[in-house]
């Protein structure tokens, strides 16, 4: 087979962990423009919407900045800062339900994400609440999910939105090590975070995930076990596993720039494959290439997208995947400030526009490509879904399996442990020329 041309990578031949794109989205941010997009285009898009659709809300207020985060949040401000952010995201949800038939379209997913949505006050949890039901129906079956902080988490909070009809939560545990979580700028110890799942569990979270984080210097193999094997026994429905990587605009990056803060990508598959074997020597089943769960429950909405369900998103830092266009609400070029593209997302607002800083047009091809590498790094790719990939795309999985990183399981392609600890090279290899430009400056071979 001919050499990858690939950025820097282990020594087997691997994508290097800390480059690797982000999967769940494709294309990913490198394909982005900045600038708004194709107004007409959106606006059809929009109309052209019915069925099932995913909705999902970002929160970008946190009470802290953790140090592996390069994600789009900031530390909360003033009491007011809630108000006036809840009130742009009521204007925008009339504007992008006034765009819709409302009529042929349901809510299926609900996801709301962040930054930390449990920090909000009551009031205004409540009030978001009101104006999503207001203006978007939801389906007699649809998920309804909320990431929480273990800091965050108290009775009370449990049950407001258990009240609200939430009925799966993620918890940033990360760790449970005291000493790790230090390191991590965290404002929780493990013994609060126990605290936190015992409580989401007793208000009625029928499915409860929880994310952790491997590959600090400081954390040894036995450190990594010890949480996965808490993570087995915590009373959570599923677990989701991150290595620790180097990307910019993030503490670790800037405060360790010697690089001294992170093992080998060698290192990181060893804390990869222990990880798989404790999972699956508990009896608990891989849902995607980075989560495992002892019901066999995935991410609701990662696993509609894999479908082909289109994402509606609300809030400065929100993406919207609609079939021939997806957009973002914050530039994805250069290193935009915080402030600075929440700026933005409120005077767009006030100017009665969509809030669109950045998007990239979805080729045909690569909607199908966009299927094909979804259901992979989740579930598997089915009969139906490999019969519509473009030839090279189908040329490329009969390479993963005679190279070990596919499988057959009765009517789905899937990966393998080798394909699942490799997915970064995976998608890479399913990617678009277009795409493997963007990431890498050249096609892959």
């Amino acid at each position: 087979m001919p050499a990858l041309i690939l950025p820097p990578t282990n020594t087997a031949g691997s994508v290097a962990f800390d480059i690797v794109p982000h999967w769940y989205m494709y294309p990913p941010k490198g394909c982005y423009t900045s600038g708004p997009s194709d107004k007409k285009l959106l606006d059809t898009e929009f109309s052209r919407l019915s069925g099932p659709v995913n909705l999902y809300v970002h929160i970008p207020f946190c009470n802290m900045k953790c140090s592996f985060c390069s994600l789009f949040a900031a530390v909360a401000g003033p009491g007011a800062t809630f108000d006036d952010y809840i009130g742009s995201l009521v204007a925008e949800m009339g504007l992008v339900s006034s765009r819709m038939d409302k009529r042929s379209v349901h809510m299926q997913n609900l996801y709301i994400g962040g930054g930390t949505p449990s920090i909000l006050p009551e009031r205004e949890a409540q009030r978001l609440m009101n104006h999503l039901r207001a203006e978007f129906t939801t389906g007699h079956d649809a998920s309804f999910s909320v990431e929480f902080s273990p800091e965050t988490v108290d009775a009370a909070t449990a049950t407001l939105w258990a009240s609200f009809g939430a009925n799966r939560a993620s918890l940033g545990v990360q760790s449970f090590n005291d000493a790790l979580l230090r390191s991590m700028r965290r404002k929780h110890d493990g013994k609060a975070a126990q605290e936190a799942i015992d409580l989401l569990v007793n208000a009625g979270f029928r499915d409860l995930n929880i994310d952790l984080i491997y590959g600090h210097t400081d954390q040894n193999i036995g450190d990594w076990l010890d949480d996965v094997t808490r993570s087995i026994t915590c009373g959570a429905t599923s677990v989701t596993i991150h290595p620790l990587a180097n990307r910019r605009m993030t503490g670790y990056k800037t405060e360790r720039s010697d690089g001294h803060c992170f093992h080998s990508d060698e290192r990181l598959s060893e804390f990869f494959n222990r990880a798989t074997d404790a999972f699956r020597s508990a009896g608990w089943l891989s849902t995607s290439a980075v989560a495992f769960s002892n019901t066999n429950t995935g991410n609701p909405l990662e696993e509609a997208e894999a479908q082909g369900i289109p994402t509606v998103g609300l809030g400065a830092g929100a993406r919207t995947s609609l079939l021939r266009l997806h957009t973002s609400s914050v530039p994805y070029s250069g290193a935009i400030p915080v402030a600075e593209s929440l700026a933005h997302y409120h005077g767009a607002i006030q100017h009665g526009q969509l809030p669109v800083a950045s998007w990239v047009h979805v080729t045909e091809e690569d909607q199908r490509r966009r299927r094909v590498l979804l259901s992979l790094v989740g579930r598997g790719v089915d009969e139906l879904c490999l019969s519509q990939a473009p030839p090279p795309v189908q040329a490329v999985l009969a390479s993963f399996e005679s190279e070990g990183l596919v499988r057959k399981q009765e009517t789905c392609l899937v990966l393998t442990d080798k394909g699942r600890r490799d997915a970064a090279t995976v998608g890479l290899r399913l990617a678009s020329s277009t795409v493997q430009r963007a990431i890498v400056g050249a096609p892959v071979a």
